[in-house]
């Protein structure tokens, strides 16, 4: 049915790239467009490992509230796996 058709779409779909970021960094609650690829069905982002909100635009970016995280990178998870931002955010 739909649940195996979304896991397959999700699948083939392939792991997330996170690009970049911007900004660099910023205070909690602050709006951070994610730039990357295979962003559509991302399960999760992660801020140095701390879970963030957020909103999928499109497959190629996503708009995240900053998390009470440390610095480190960032991290979008889907089905495929996780990808990880070569830069870290900076509190």
């Amino acid at each position: 049915g739909r649940v195996n058709a979304f896991k397959a779409l999700q699948f083939i779909q392939g792991t997330p790239l996170v690009s970049g970021f911007e900004p660099a960094g910023g205070p909690v609650g602050s709006s951070v467009k994610i730039t990357g690829k295979n962003f559509l069905g991302a399960g999760s982002v992660n801020f140095n490992n701390v879970p963030a909100q957020f909103t999928v635009v499109d497959a190629n970016t996503i708009m995240a509230t900053s998390p009470s995280a440390n610095s480190g990178p960032i991290y979008v998870s889907n089905a495929a796996g996780t990808g990880k931002s070569a830069a870290s955010w900076l509190l």
